[in-house]
């Protein structure tokens, strides 16, 4: 999303193209409000103020809102509030946090959560992990499996909604209630059944009862020194798993296990009554430090990790095209642009409602999740009315009608017209004069210009997976169409599937333009297993040693798809 500032005479006019105003869904209508001396204006049209440039404002700025489309929900919140903090890093088994006195949650109500992101493969860390007695110990059972235990108790398996990812945040929460109702929420979604680890003809709904007695200390992360069967087999480690926000109530429960859904916190976590532990990695010199003060932490080979987002740097090498009463700006995005919405807020940008003759100074700001860039580089635009034409004074002799065909071919408005043949596209145009093709390709953020004569012209598909959008002009910068192609990515071949006993592993040769591959297994036993990777080369844990289909879709950064499929062998 972009902020374009607009300097007009005196006035500053700034374009929020999607904060301001506030859609509202029900009338597609635009409020008006007025707030702290600044005024919101959008039920008047913006031509419509600047055609009168004699009205004395007592304000100093005014804000338009500028809706281009309905604006969209952030599509994954775990991403957003988990990537803008920084996390304590976890490279292997080698990788733990010791927990001094440790937490005692006996037979009281509970909350355990945490942002965290997977490695590159699904593994069984310890969220926390049973230092003495009969300790809480919550780790990964499966990539859609959630494991609570004890040493000396029967361990309860919460199945999730959805499987997690690898290289993925999400929020992983566990609460027991003051009458012993639990279950756990993965993305604000609650488990969808549980079983007895040891015992799984022993079902459960979401909701399991726990009335047990975890009267012993939980002392670790990613540890677990009194349970002698959970660190086996020896990749039951987080490897590549970052955490933060890891908070741990004890004494009430911060969510209903009854509620389905769950509105999941932003980061940074609070400090709420009764926290026995707070780690929200605030910065690197104390990323350690336990924000309850109930915990002395012990690192061994922990690592400070910065925040995957940061606030965007801002767009570059602006351009400006004017139209008649529009501007068109042409810009490339900020190295840590992240689109939020509308989805359509790339380069270029029409700005419409501008008066003919009346000099724009035009600048962008970059926002994401975190904030606003710094304003770009600015460009100056005039929008002019196409030239009328010529028309011959009275006195004049009538043309000849070889003179009238000319001038009536001089004011034919040029119609431009595309098809696709062989795979390309075909443009077309009804006049002689030349055009100008400017071809912004959004995968790569490049800007290219090309001249286009003789009224026909062909163009090539981007790269495989990459999406490009057209805008041609007229030589004086009128726009008379624009469109976009996107291009699938290749697909992935020389696809293999091989089965080792509950072991199942595959790979494949990397498809062109592909960012990320979705694999879905589907075994003939039990539930479909899907994971998104960038490594064409997987290996995963069965429940049981049943056949299995694979399909490995081949995602463009366009979001196009192509696949394959194949069975074990």
């Amino acid at each position: 999303m972009f902020l374009i500032s607009l300097v007009v005479a005196r006035y500053l006019v700034v374009f929020d193209l999607d904060l301001l105003p506030k859609y509202d869904p029900e009338t597609y209508g635009l409020q008006t409000c007025a707030d702290n001396g600044i005024w919101h204006y959008a039920d008047i049209v913006l031509g419509r103020f600047m055609r009168r440039p004699f009205i004395s404002f007592t304000v100093a700025a005014l804000t338009f809102g500028l809706f281009l489309s309905p604006s969209s929900a952030i599509a994954s919140t775990p991403s957003i509030y988990g990537a803008r903090q920084n996390s304590l890093e976890f490279a292997s088994s080698s990788s733990y946090l010791s927990l001094s006195p440790g937490i005692n949650v006996g037979t009281s109500a509970f909350t355990f959560e945490t942002y965290f992101k997977t490695g590159p493969v699904i593994d069984n860390g310890f969220f926390l992990g049973v230092g003495g007695g009969n300790g809480l110990s919550i780790n990964i059972h499966s990539a859609n499996e959630i494991q609570i235990d004890a040493y000396g108790i029967n361990a309860t398996i919460f199945v999730l909604p959805t499987s997690m990812q690898p290289n993925t945040w999400h929020h992983i929460a566990v609460s027991r209630a003051a009458n012993n109702d639990e279950t756990v929420w993965l993305d604000g979604q609650r488990a969808t059944s549980g079983y007895n680890r040891w015992n799984t003809g022993l079902t459960y709904g979401p909701v399991f009862t726990d009335d047990r007695n975890y009267n012993g200390q939980a002392t670790g992360v990613n540890k677990s020194d009194a349970c002698g069967h959970c660190n086996q087999p020896g990749d039951r480690d987080f490897n590549g798993v970052s955490l933060t926000g890891l908070r741990v109530v004890v004494g009430s429960s911060v969510y209903d296990p009854q509620s389905s859904t769950i509105a999941i916190p932003s980061t940074p976590l609070s400090n709420l009554p009764n926290t026995a532990l707070l780690l929200n990695v605030t910065n690197a010199s104390g990323f350690l430090t336990d924000s309850s003060g109930n915990q002395t932490i012990t690192n061994s080979s922990v690592t400070y990790r910065s925040a995957d987002i940061a606030v965007p740097t801002p767009p570059t090498a602006l351009t400006a095209v004017a139209g008649n009463g529009t501007a068109v700006i042409a810009f490339m995005d900020g190295a840590t642009y992240v689109p939020l919405s509308p989805a359509s807020s790339t380069s270029p940008i029409t700005i419409p409602g501008l008066v003919n003759g009346s000099t724009y100074t035009v600048d962008l700001k970059a926002t994401n999740a975190v904030g606003d860039s710094a304003a770009s580089s600015s460009v100056n635009v005039t929008p002019a009315a196409p030239a009328a034409p010529n028309s011959e004074p009275t006195s004049t002799p009538s043309p000849s009608p070889s003179s009238n065909a000319a001038n009536s071919e001089a004011v034919v408005p040029t119609t431009v017209r595309t098809k696709t043949v062989g795979g390309k596209k075909i443009i077309t145009w009804n006049t002689k004069s030349d055009l100008v093709l400017k071809t912004y390709n959004k995968t790569t953020k490049k800007n290219t210009v090309r001249k286009l004569t003789d009224g026909k012209a062909f163009i090539n598909n981007p790269q495989p997976g990459q999406t490009a959008k057209y805008t041609i002009t007229n030589a004086s910068g009128q726009l008379l169409k624009t469109f976009t192609v996107k291009a699938k990515p290749g697909l992935p071949k020389r696809l293999t599937v091989a089965r080792q006993a509950t072991t199942l592993n595959a790979t494949w040769t990397k498809a062109a333009g592909a960012k990320r591959y979705r694999v879905i297994i589907t075994p003939e036993l039990g539930e479909p297993i899907v994971l998104i990777t960038t490594d064409p080369n997987i290996s995963i844990d069965l429940k049981n040693s049943a056949e299995a289909t694979i399909k490995v879709v081949a995602i463009g950064a366009n979001g196009l798809t192509s696949q394959v499929i194949a069975k074990t062998t």
